[in-house]
């Protein structure tokens, strides 16, 4: 056992638990979350539609995502969708602020990318279910995969806030769902 080796599984394990946490702080309100409703309202204000269902993108990939970083389960995998997350933040979130955290900026979520990146491509260690579970797939070519399927999805994620239907759309959409009375 290597002193890289040892380094590398922490590294993982709190970059598990980091994301862990941010999703049960979405999911379950949990480490002074806000919870489900708060998430839901997050994509709206952010207007993602539907906004359930891309509360549910982010929270689900960052609980899981984190979940299966820390105990080195589809690492490559679990690497790519916690990738997914930070640029989806960086896109709607931290870019029109800058590069520096003092302001907002994407600094921090591109440090996770790296770091997320460095664990995709690399064996996830003798301290790991993939290695407990002999998942000896090749790495950089599943997480490439992996990484490609996050990114169609974040495409796809931007698209729904530009092609989401106008308030006037909405409130008519609402009227037409509405019970009639007898």
């Amino acid at each position: 056992m290597s002193v890289v080796t040892v380094v590398f599984t922490v590294m993982r394990m709190i970059i598990g638990l980091l994301f862990f946490g941010h999703g049960s702080q979405k999911l379950f309100g949990w480490f002074e979350g806000g919870g489900w409703p708060a998430t839901v309202k997050m994509t709206e204000n952010m207007k993602f539609w539907p906004p359930n269902f891309w509360a549910g993108v982010v929270a689900f990939s960052e609980f899981v995502g984190g979940i299966c970083l820390f105990f080195g389960f589809l690492t490559p995998i679990a690497a790519a969708v916690v990738i997914g997350v930070m640029l989806m933040a960086i896109l709607k979130v931290h870019a029109p602020k800058g590069l520096w955290n003092t302001q907002g900026g994407f600094e921090f979520p591109l440090v996770m990318i790296a770091a997320a990146t460095l664990i995709g491509v690399s064996d996830p260690g003798v301290y790991s279910l993939d290695h407990a579970l002999g998942i000896t797939w090749p790495n950089p070519a599943v997480f490439g995969i992996s990484i490609l399927v996050v990114v169609v999805g974040v495409i796809l994620g931007v698209m729904t806030t530009v092609t989401q239907p106008s308030p006037q759309i909405m409130n008519l959409a609402d009227k037409l769902n509405r019970p009639r009375r007898p």
